[in-house]
């Protein structure tokens, strides 16, 4: 009996309403998993760039190793020839 009651009130609900009501709750479930997918997108573009930050200093950190490797290289080679 308690359903009865309850659908009277939707009775009164023409289609059109009822698909604008539909429509609205789901373009709103739409909206709330835009905002969700962005803020991962976010967080995951932004671990993305912290790494590539990561990458670029540690590719900075092995090219000057490099560089004073050889540059210690060929003194101990000018060493040797001087002696």
């Amino acid at each position: 009996m308690t359903t009865e009651s309850n659908n009277k009130p939707e009775q009164d609900i023409t289609p059109e309403q009822l698909a604008d009501e539909i429509v609205q709750q789901a373009e709103e479930q739409v909206e709330k998993q835009q905002e969700h997918a962005k803020e991962v997108i976010s967080l995951e573009q932004e671990l993305i760039n912290e790494l590539k930050l990561a990458v670029a200093t540690a590719q900075s950190t092995v090219s000057d190793q490099k560089d004073s490797v050889i540059r210690a290289k060929a003194e101990v080679d000018n060493i040797r020839r001087r002696a």
